[in-house]
């Protein structure tokens, strides 16, 4: 009996570590510098398929997180935050993007959860 309570007390550790560890970080105030949008079909690099990758201009860092500070990727699905971006892009308008470090990452580059055009 012990020994599951402290099965479950370490599982609950676990997961709240975790939820502790992960950050969801705020860019204000960047432009977008460029995107490269990968096919939904990519043999080269299927771990790519379907992702939008952004490059911002702005290079601080993105909060609290360990995302790759420059860029930040979303899913080609995502359509009302990818019309947003290629309205930022071709008007250099100012953005605000969130990441979430607690989703899955490519090479350090956090997936983004939402964006704010100015």
């Amino acid at each position: 009996m012990m020994k599951k309570i402290i099965l479950i007390a370490g599982a609950i550790l676990s997961l709240m570590s975790h939820s502790a560890l992960s950050e969801v970080a705020v860019k204000r105030s960047t432009s977008i510098q460029w995107l490269h949008a990968v096919s939904a079909n990519r043999p080269a690099e299927p771990d790519t398929q379907g992702l939008s990758r952004v490059y911002v201009n702005d290079s601080s860092s993105w909060g609290a997180t360990n995302c790759r500070a420059d860029a930040a990727d979303i899913q080609n699905g995502d359509s009302a935050i990818l019309e947003l971006l290629k309205i930022a892009i071709s008007s250099n308008s100012i953005v605000t993007i969130e990441v979430d470090d607690s989703l899955p990452t490519r090479h350090g580059v956090c997936k983004i959860t939402a964006v704010w055009i100015k």
